[in-house]
């Protein structure tokens, strides 16, 4: 599953993308840290235990890669995103 189609799941969530099972966030105003915790919400939503979020090979079929995989790719696109922004 690419970027967008892990940011596409988290924007069907609606008004939900920031609840999980057990726990949910606020949003903070920052579109990319809310990003952020609504990726780690959905992730919690698909599979309640963290260590189930990190085998690729228990998630590629039905979403292409593991919720710790596509959080860190996100977040490594943000970053990358701000670097850019401070470097003009």
């Amino acid at each position: 599953m690419s970027l967008q189609k892990w940011t596409e799941m988290i924007e069907k969530r609606g008004d939900r993308k920031y609840n999980a099972y057990y726990y949910s966030f606020e949003p903070t105003g920052d579109e990319d840290i809310d990003l952020l915790l609504a990726s780690f919400a959905l992730a919690g939503k698909l599979a309640h235990h963290t260590e189930n979020w990190s085998d690729d090979r228990d998630w590629s079929e039905h979403y292409g890669a593991a919720p710790a995989t596509q959080i860190q790719a996100l977040a490594n696109q943000l970053a990358a995103k701000r670097r850019g922004a401070t470097d003009g």
